[in-house]
This record gives C-alpha cells, sequence and structure tokens, in this order.
C-alpha cells in the first residue's frame, strides 16, 4: 500500500476526469525555433565587421531577408554590379553624377565633385553651415552677410573698417565727430538766436504799450481842456 502512494505521490494526482495536474509540455521543435530566434545575431556586427569597416563610407553591411547579408553601396554611390562571397553578396559600387546626390543647401559641384559654397565652411558632422550662423565674426556691431564671391562680407558701421570692421576708421571718425561739434554749436547759435528774438520783440512789445499809453494820457489831457 505505502509503495502505490509514493508512486501516486511522484507521478501526480490524476483528477476525476482524467487529466494530469502536471504543466502541458512544450514541443521540442518549438523550443528549438525560439531559442534559434534568441540566439541569432547580427553578422553585420561580427562576421562580416571586417570588409564592412575597408569599405567604409561606399559600402554599408545590410540585413537581405532573401539573400542574407550585402554590402550595398551608399552616399554618393550606386550599384553597377555584385558578386557573392559565401553567405554575403559585394555590390561593385560606381560613383553617381554630382547632381544626383550634391542636393543639400550650401553644397555646389565643382569639376563633378560635392563641395561646400564658398559662404558655408564644412561642420563636423559633414554638413555645409553658413559662415554667417555659426557665429557673426564681424566686429563692432557689423553686420553679416553672405557672399557669392567671398566666404561673407561685413557691412560695417560708420566710423570703422576692415574685413571684420575690427579698424577705426580715422577719417571718418574725425568726419563724424566734427559733424557733431558743427551740430551742437549750431543749435547752441540757434537757442541763442530764439533767445535775443524773443528779447527784442519783447521790448518792441514794452516801448509800444509805453507809446500808446503816453498817447492816451495826452488825448485825456486835451479833453480835460
Amino acid at each position: 500500500m505505502i509503495p502505490l502512494m509514493l508512486i501516486i505521490c511522484t507521478v501526480g494526482v490524476v483528477n476525476v476526469s482524467g487529466s494530469s495536474d502536471l504543466p502541458p509540455q512544450v514541443p521540442q521543435a518549438q523550443l528549438e525555433d525560439k531559442s534559434t530566434d534568441l540566439n541569432e545575431e547580427d553578422r553585420c556586427l561580427t562576421d562580416f565587421k571586417d570588409e564592412a569597416e575597408i569599405f567604409e563610407g561606399k559600402l554599408e553591411c545590410q540585413k537581405d531577408s532573401e539573400n542574407g547579408y550585402k554590402l550595398a553601396c551608399v552616399g554618393q554611390y550606386r550599384e553597377y554590379m555584385s558578386y557573392k562571397k559565401g553567405d554575403l553578396t559585394i555590390e561593385i559600387c560606381e560613383l553617381k553624377e554630382c547632381q544626383e546626390y550634391c542636393t543639400e543647401e550650401g553644397e555646389e559641384c565643382l569639376e563633378n565633385e560635392c563641395v561646400c559654397k564658398k559662404s558655408h565652411f564644412v561642420s563636423e558632422g559633414g554638413k555645409c553651415i553658413p559662415y554667417c550662423i555659426k557665429k557673426d565674426p564681424c566686429q563692432n556691431g557689423g553686420k553679416c552677410t553672405l557672399s557669392e564671391k567671398t566666404p561673407f562680407h561685413c557691412r560695417c558701421k560708420p566710423g570703422f573698417k576692415g574685413p571684420l570692421c575690427e579698424l577705426e576708421d580715422v577719417i571718418m571718425a574725425t568726419t563724424i565727430r566734427n559733424t557733431v561739434v558743427v551740430g551742437v554749436v549750431f543749435g547752441i547759435l540757434i537757442v541763442l538766436c530764439l533767445a535775443v528774438a524773443i528779447v527784442i520783440i519783447q521790448r518792441l512789445k514794452n516801448k509800444i504799450a509805453m507809446h500808446e499809453n503816453a498817447n492816451e494820457v495826452y488825448d485825456n489831457q486835451a479833453a480835460d481842456l
């Protein structure tokens, strides 16, 4: 009796319907499939890493759902033909026409090569950035403007000169100071003239008033006689 009870405890309790309380068994094939998915790695980071680094900037390792992996032409290059090397498809590239890829703002084609315009500089990320946007190089209040002949042009305020408005224009500054002085002196003269005119007019008014008063007194005296 005791051995039978041990067997029942070990195997599991069978309910009335005859089904076991043990968890259902997962098919071995399904477990293997999941294990394969979890263990699958990106071979671009392992097996084909060296090949991708050799052609960096020209070829890029990509996972192809149909043919496995490939080194595909990128950027200014396009596929000319391809060949297989084991599980890896390698594209042979040719250079695109400059106009096909040189389309970003600030770029232009020069001898079939994409370069930044003179008014732009190459940033750390390889982008063409206008000189005036990064930092206004003009000094003393000068205004930075883009130019076709030079990278940029500074419009200087009166009294300054130089490529960056960094120099004081002595002649212009002297002219401006003289103009200011003349203007101040002229303004003072105008004020003085107005003051003198007001005084003269007031005196004339006073004389006229005194003359009228004198005439009125004379007329009154004549009437009394």
